[in-house]
C-alpha cells in the first residue's frame, strides 16, 4: 500500500501564498474604500455644528414662550449677526434689553442668520402667541463659506401658538 503526500495543494502549479500583484490589488481596493469613507464623514462635523445651533435656538424660543405664559410677562427673542457674520441671540423681558434673561448666546463658529431672514425680534404675549402677523415666520441659518454644498437649516415660528418647528437641517 502506497501512502501519498497528505499535503493539500491549493494551486495546481504548486505555489503557496499570495502573489505581489494580488496583494497590491487588495491594497488598492482598501485605499479606495477608505477614501469613500473619509468623504462620507467629512461633513459630519459641519452638520453637527448647524444642528446644535438649531437646537439651542429652538430651546431658547420655547423658553421665551414658556416664560411669557408662566411669569405673565411679554418675552422677546432677539437675534442678529455680528459684523464678522456670526449669529447671536438672547432673551429679554422688554424692548430696551435691560431685562435680559441669561447670557447672549453665540451660534457655532461659521454659522449665521441668512440675510433674507427677517431679524426683527420675536415677542411672545402672555398667552404664548407671537405679536407678528398671521403667517408663520421663517428663521434661516447658513454655514459661512462659498460653494453649493454649504449647509443650511430653517425653522418656522407660528404666530397663533408660538410653536417652533424645524423644517430642514
Amino acid at each position: 500500500m502506497e501512502v501519498r503526500n497528505a499535503k493539500p495543494r491549493y494551486f495546481p502549479w504548486g505555489a503557496d501564498g499570495f502573489t505581489l500583484i494580488e496583494m497590491l490589488a487588495v491594497l488598492a481596493i482598501m485605499i479606495f474604500m477608505m477614501g469613500l469613507a473619509i468623504g462620507a464623514f467629512q461633513n459630519y462635523g459641519k452638520h453637527a455644528s448647524i444642528t446644535s445651533s438649531v437646537l439651542r435656538m429652538k430651546s431658547s424660543l420655547a423658553l421665551a414662550r414658556q416664560l411669557a405664559i408662566t411669569k405673565r410677562v411679554r418675552t422677546t427673542f432677539v437675534f442678529a449677526n455680528t459684523p464678522e457674520e456670526r449669529g447671536y441671540f438672547y432673551l429679554t423681558t422688554n424692548a430696551a434689553a435691560t431685562g435680559m434673561i441669561g447670557d447672549t448666546n453665540l451660534l457655532n463658529q461659521g454659522i449665521f442668520f441668512d440675510p433674507a431672514t427677517d431679524t426683527n425680534p420675536i415677542t411672545f404675549k402672555l398667552d404664548g402667541a407671537c405679536t407678528f402677523g398671521t403667517a408663520p415666520r421663517n428663521i434661516m441659518l447658513r454655514e459661512r463659506g462659498g460653494g453649493t454644498n454649504r449647509l443650511s437649516a430653517t425653522m418656522q415660528v407660528y404666530p397663533l401658538t408660538g410653536r417652533v418647528k424645524v423644517l430642514s437641517d
